[in-house]
């Protein structure tokens, strides 16, 4: 029974609960609102990532295919599913010999874009990765480039020609490029034949090759041993204290980390031939169509032994190609992004 100071209070009362209980229920649907918002937001910014990444993958793959330079400040809208992105490199270090590798910053802002939510983007980001332009690998200084010391000496039934005429085009280079001591391996030809003089630093300058990024692994290789026959002007780094290669036949860009010597009836290579150490060619017939470069582990401090070229009864023919070389060297124009060097979030002004 309710007494008479009791009337009236039920009414307050329950306005009071139903009200509690309405804010409750809207702050349960305010949150759980916030929260698909904040993961739509989250999505939303994985995919921006997703839109830069891609579009600056894609700028250092079109300009890999164009194997021209981009100028300082280039840029190009890449349009990728969600979005695009907006790509710019910045020339950032411009080396003394335009040979060498120039630094770049590649800046992508990426947006993402839903039609279904109208015209202004939903998320954007913006990545960055530093990266070097390469020119192409070595120069091509002559047919047979010794950076330590060539010995020879004629001998009975050896026939050696090295021929820096082009067996691609009309032009030529140097045949044979040395230090001063070295010995100049038979009659070579070319413009001119031979060039024996200098300090050896000096001809491995000419070279253009970094042996130490070679050396420390920077280079990575399409095979560690030889695949014989293939013609697909592949990449080989082949490590040992003597690397015998015995009638091999190949295409590509060879690279031989120590000494290298050619066995049996015939070895024969299109494409360059890089040697740490010396080379010995003492199969029956050694033939090589593109460019040889020996001796470049004194370049990181590394003695040498000598070439010999002086064997008896054998045939040495090494010509240089220029279409062989840029087949095995294509893969060296263009971006070479840097390890440990791409950056998230990149603040733009």
């Amino acid at each position: 029974m309710m007494h008479g100071n009791e009337r009236g209070s039920a009414l307050p009362l329950t306005i009071l609960l139903v009200t509690v209980i309405t804010l409750m229920l809207t702050s349960a649907f305010v949150r759980a609102q916030v929260d698909r918002r904040m993961a739509e937001s989250s999505g939303a910014t994985v995919d921006a990532l997703a839109v830069a990444s891609s579009g600056l993958h894609r700028y250092m793959a079109f300009y890999d295919s164009t194997q021209v330079r981009p100028v300082d400040g280039d840029s190009l809208r890449v349009n990728v599913p969600g979005g695009y992105a907006d790509v710019v490199a910045r020339l950032v270090q411009v080396p003394v010999d335009s040979f060498q590798p120039h630094m770049y910053i590649v800046r992508s802002r990426g947006t993402v874009i839903d039609p279904t939510q109208g015209q202004e983007p939903q998320a954007v980001r913006t990545v960055a990765q530093f990266a070097r332009w390469l020119q192409g690998g070595i120069r091509a200084v002559a047919a047979l480039t010794s950076i330590n010391r060539m010995y020879y000496a004629s001998q009975v039934d050896t026939d050696v020609i090295i021929d820096g005429f082009d067996g691609c085009t009309a032009g030529a280079i140097t045949g044979f490029r040395a230090a001063g001591d070295s010995d100049v391996p038979g009659t070579p030809t070319g413009t001119p034949g031979w060039k024996r003089q200098d300090h050896w630093s000096v001809v491995a300058e000419e070279t253009g090759i970094d042996w130490d990024a070679i050396e420390n692994g920077d280079l990575k290789a399409d095979y560690t041993s030889i695949v014989n026959g293939d013609t697909t002007f592949a990449t080989y780094i082949i490590d040992g204290s003597e690397v015998v290669l015995t009638d091999i036949t190949g295409t590509g860009l060879l690279i031989i980390l120590n000494k290298l010597d050619t066995m049996g009836a015939r070895f024969e290579w299109d494409g360059v031939i890089l040697v740490g150490d010396d080379i010995d060619p003492t199969a029956d017939t050694t033939i090589v169509r593109g460019l040889v470069v020996t001796g470049l582990d004194e370049i990181i401090g590394q003695p040498t032994a000598g070439s010999e070229f002086d064997k008896i009864d054998k045939n040495i023919y090494l010509y240089y190609n220029s279409c062989n070389v840029a087949r095995a060297l294509a893969r060296f124009r263009g971006f070479d992004p840097i390890r440990n060097a791409w950056v998230d979030n990149w603040a733009t002004y």
